[in-house]
């Protein structure tokens, strides 16, 4: 969260600008599922008036999901030349003895030990926000379908992520010892 922090900081409307597309890109994909079940699977629509419209919905949601995809890249690729630039200017500020003293290594361990972790969190960040937009909108269609369904579903979930944590913890336990 933090890191989320620094780029809104730093990159308030582009990062609000890759939101957006995200959130657009997670609804397009929930209005071809939608599309999918009334017009195929509910009404089971044969006539040829229904594939350009389904064409027209896919290639907009690719159209979409590239453009928020290609936002977010060119996005994380700033915030990393910009981190990396005031690395640098950081190293060229700070005494030759103390540059001597902290050694090679550690400055350019320094220049990329974040870019990965900091690339991961930006290719994941689309996935992480289509994710959540789903399962609410999921939660929410089972809401409206059963409500009882919904309580037994949460609860199975609950019971399921509090089960794996455990089982992770006696592995990480175990595999330490």
């Amino acid at each position: 969260m933090a890191l989320l922090n620094v780029v809104f900081r730093q990159f308030r409307w582009p990062f609000i600008g890759v939101i957006f597309l995200t959130l657009l890109s997670a609804v397009l994909g929930i209005g071809m599922i939608a599309f999918i079940n009334r017009e195929m699977i509910v009404a089971i629509n044969t006539s040829f008036a229904v594939l350009p419209q389904f064409l027209l919905q896919l290639l907009l949601l690719m159209a979409v999901t590239l453009a928020s995809q290609l936002a977010l890249t060119m996005l994380g690729h700033q915030f990393v030349w910009r981190m990396r630039g005031e690395f640098i200017k950081r190293i060229l500020d700070t005494q030759v003895e103390r540059i001597e003293q902290i050694g090679n290594a550690q400055l350019l361990a320094g220049l990329t030990s974040d870019v990965r972790a900091i690339t991961i969190a930006f290719v994941r960040l689309p996935e992480l926000i289509q994710g959540i937009i789903i399962t609410l909108g999921s939660a929410l269609y089972l809401a409206w379908l059963s409500p009882k369904m919904l309580l037994v579903t949460s609860l199975w979930l609950a019971v399921t992520l509090v089960g794996a944590g455990c089982w992770c913890h006696v592995f990480i336990n175990i595999w330490r010892n």
